[in-house]
């Protein structure tokens, strides 16, 4: 399992899973807003979670193109 940090993971689409044990989920990362684009949010699930809750668990995938902006 690849570990991740906040500054790894960059705004855009990923595959996620938390264990090996469940299948892949789509989760969308983005920033919290303009003034704060140090702090990223996760899209999972229909819910919205601090990503530095998530970053360093599971496995992590970019399935688009990321934005470095």
């Amino acid at each position: 399992m690849e570990k991740h940090s906040l500054s790894s993971i960059q705004p855009g689409e990923y595959q996620f899973r938390p264990n090996p044990f469940v299948p892949w989920m789509k989760v969308k990362v983005f920033k919290e807003s303009s003034a704060h684009d140090e702090n990223l949010r996760i899209c999972w699930s229909g819910g919205i979670i601090d990503a530095s809750k998530l970053i360093n668990r599971g496995e992590w995938k970019p399935i688009k193109e990321q934005i470095t902006k």
